[in-house]
């Protein structure tokens, strides 16, 4: 069985461009977060101790987590398949999964196998430009702070689809998918809650019973989410991505945002942004590792 350990991937400790998987079994001694571009695959997943597997087929968009010494096997991809791995420790993914939820981590562990999951557009949009960023064997306290938040995307995407799989109403799976579309971004509260039919009473109350938090809170880190990426990939003034997301005033935004990340936007921006606008439909052009 291969091996790969934190000198396996020293030239990109961060996140590396897979077109030919191993073809053989092989484990890691960290978590992988893989992230299919193009194409599909086929592969077998085992448990933890290794004494049982299931065998998974993932295509276009789709996210799967493999634990540290779990096994894995590529049985078979597409000619078209390319993948993006994600690298990070233990402590990290702790770190993170404590920021989204108590006991997050010890449950995803308590799992029988690394879970599986779809992306949102959205999602693959905010990948697509960390991982651009992250490219290189160089490390930095930018890096770093731009890694932790890719990893709390995805593990945020593996609990909100965990959720969207229970039984919800209708209603709520429809307004759920209409959040992911750009042009309800700039919707105040109220409009959101009208395009349900439903009262805010009610509609709050369902969200606390399904989601387990509020709408505002709901619609407020999707908001928030997308100021990120707006704060990262664009000269828009904080003031301008205040009234695109319908927030109060800039204060309110400035204050909330702050409350989430422990920055002001400036200064978020100032640490992650840009001036290269990435075109989320064209090679990343970082180099480009063919595990064999």
């Amino acid at each position: 069985m291969e091996l790969y350990t934190a000198q396996t991937i020293r030239k990109c400790p961060y996140t590396s461009h897979i077109l030919i998987p191993p073809s053989n079994v092989h484990q890691s001694t960290f978590f992988v977060m893989t992230i299919v571009e193009k194409g599909e695959a086929t592969i077998e997943v085992f448990s933890k101790d290794g004494d049982s597997s299931k065998v998974i087929k993932i295509k276009e968009n789709y996210c799967f987590f493999i634990y540290p010494f779990s096994p894995i096997i590529y049985r078979s991809y597409s000619k078209s398949f390319s993948a993006r791995d994600v690298y990070l420790n233990e402590k990290t993914m702790k770190q993170c999964c404590d920021f989204l939820q108590a006991g997050l981590y010890d449950k995803l562990l308590d799992l029988p196998f690394a879970p599986t999951f779809k992306l949102s557009p959205s999602s693959l949009i905010f990948v697509a430009e960390c991982t651009s960023a992250l490219i290189g064997e160089k490390m930095s306290e930018k890096k770093n702070l731009l890694y932790k938040s890719l990893i709390s995307l995805l593990i945020s995407q593996y609990v909100t689809s965990k959720t969207n799989n229970n039984v919800l109403p209708k209603w709520l799976n429809g307004f759920l998918r209409r959040m992911d579309e750009p042009e309800y971004a700039d919707k105040s509260i109220e409009d959101l809650v009208r395009t349900t039919n439903y009262s805010h009473g009610y509609v709050n109350r369902e969200f606390k019973k399904y989601l387990g938090c509020s709408i505002i809170k709901f619609i407020t880190r999707k908001k928030l989410d997308k100021a990120t990426v707006l704060l990262t990939t664009t000269d828009y003034s904080v003031e301008s991505i205040s009234d695109m997301l319908n927030f109060s005033n800039v204060s309110n935004f400035i204050n909330i945002f702050k409350k989430r990340y422990g920055l002001t936007p400036a200064k978020y921006r100032k640490l992650h942004g840009s001036s290269i606008q990435i075109d989320t439909y064209q090679e990343w052009g970082d180099t480009t590792y063919t595990l064999k």
